[in-house]
């Protein structure tokens, strides 16, 4: 039933991912986390299993995990913002 390699990539990627994102959660107790980047966006399905094991390391209240609104744009609204704060230092 499947590639077991890629069982294994998908599994270690969703693991320590959600330790990541506790990570995160853990040091900026944010209410939201948006992920990026070509692999989330093109494969949200990850999304929810690394919410699942932020859940067994986390000390603060559960942030909503989800794929950015800015979708592909991210990089570009980044660079934008990066820019402008060059401009006004």
């Amino acid at each position: 039933m499947g590639d077991p390699i890629a069982r294994a990539v998908i599994w270690e990627m969703t693991h320590y991912g959600g330790i990541v994102l506790a990570a995160i959660a853990n040091a900026y107790d944010p209410e939201v986390i948006t992920l990026g980047g070509s692999i989330a966006i093109a494969h949200p399905y990850l999304v929810e299993p690394m919410h699942k094991e932020m859940l067994h390391h986390l000390n603060v209240v559960p942030p909503t995990v989800q794929i950015t609104p800015l979708g592909k744009m991210a990089v570009e609204y980044g660079a934008i913002a990066l820019a402008q704060q060059a401009c006004s230092t």
